[in-house]
């Protein structure tokens, strides 16, 4: 599978990408990536789960993966995370279920899926309210042959950009917040 998207710094377009699955490619993985890809560029709004109205990040994951015939879990971010089992993670302190958790070393082998929920914490450690936000892995980008990195789809509310837009968890930026990945328990 192939996608003709870019991914975004700020404004600046990083460059082309080309997006594969990071497992055998499924019906279900395909039709995550094409409803991804439709939401891209749809304005940053708070509260927000509509095409034509605006996202913020967590109304961005429920209207994808609704939009694929899953039951995903109703926003807020608060919410989001307390539903699927954590099947990656970032070691540290993390929030989740009104609480703090120790995420221990991460697992020798760590498989993101297409269509697994992304958690990340802007101060990892604290509690603060609109303090986390989420997105969708969408699979590995593929540069030149190589497996260049993860990347994923999210409603960015960084002034300047305030839009769907991609991201790759490599980038520092991204990798400082990630806390974990949770996977709904659904038929794959």
């Amino acid at each position: 599978m192939c996608l003709a998207l870019r991914i975004f710094q700020g404004e600046k377009v990083i460059h082309p990408l080309q997006i594969v699955s990071a497992v055998p490619i499924r019906t279900l993985d395909a039709k995550v990536v094409r409803e991804a890809k439709r939401c891209l560029g749809a304005k940053n709004l708070l509260g927000g789960s509509s095409l034509s109205k605006g996202f913020d990040c967590s109304g961005l994951v429920f209207y994808v993966l609704s939009h694929c015939g899953l039951n995903p879990p109703k926003p807020p971010v608060s919410n989001q995370e307390r539903f699927g089992e954590v099947v990656d993670w970032r070691p540290g302190k993390a929030f989740r279920f009104d609480k703090f958790i120790d995420l221990p070393n991460r697992p020798k082998v760590a498989q993101l899926r297409t269509g697994d929920r992304l958690i990340f914490e802007s101060h990892p450690g604290t509690s603060t309210i609109g303090d986390s936000y989420t997105g969708i892995f969408l699979g590995r980008e593929r540069v030149a042959g190589q497996v260049f990195g993860d990347v994923f789809i999210w409603s960015s509310h960084d002034p300047g950009v305030r839009k769907v837009v991609l991201g790759r968890l490599s980038d520092p930026r991204y990798w400082k917040d990630y806390r974990y990945a949770l996977r709904d328990s659904r038929k794959r």
